[in-house]
């Protein structure tokens, strides 16, 4: 993506507004869309495991370039007060998703499997993304 097409911000409003089309597992909360202070439900977001602690939910943080959750859940995978931030920095020409992730209290026995896990939600969000980016383009004008 040029940086002469978008802005980070206009990027991250676009996966502010679509989060059910971005992420491969069930996004579902007080609203359709990320807003700051909302609270949502990850659903089946471990492809490798089923044992129940594959659901949890989350409290939502935004800013004009970045969403960050908090687990607020007490039997989630990754315990109570655990974060990531999906965040849209410029990496010379093109833009990018970062992401940024500290565990607090993850379950055993996740962290010789979570690293696979997650390169495999991360890159089905990846693709996710550009289809969102591509089909609601307009959005952004």
């Amino acid at each position: 993506m040029s940086t002469d097409n978008y802005t980070a911000e206009e990027l991250m409003d676009l996966f502010k507004k679509h989060p059910s089309e971005i992420f491969p597992f069930a996004v579902t909360g007080d609203s359709a869309e990320f807003q700051d202070g909302a609270v949502f439900e990850l659903s089946e977001t471990l492809f490798f495991f089923d044992g129940g602690i594959d659901t949890g939910r989350v409290l939502v943080n935004t800013t004009d370039t970045s969403v960050k959750f908090t687990v607020i859940s007490d039997n989630y995978f990754d315990g109570p007060g655990s974060t990531i931030e999906f965040s849209i920095v410029e990496e010379g020409e093109e833009f990018a998703v970062r992401k940024v992730a500290d565990a607090e209290e993850a379950q055993t026995g996740l962290g010789y499997a979570g690293p696979a896990g997650a390169y495999v939600a991360w890159s089905l969000q990846a693709a996710n993304f550009r289809n969102v980016i591509n089909k609601y383009s307009a959005e952004t004008r």
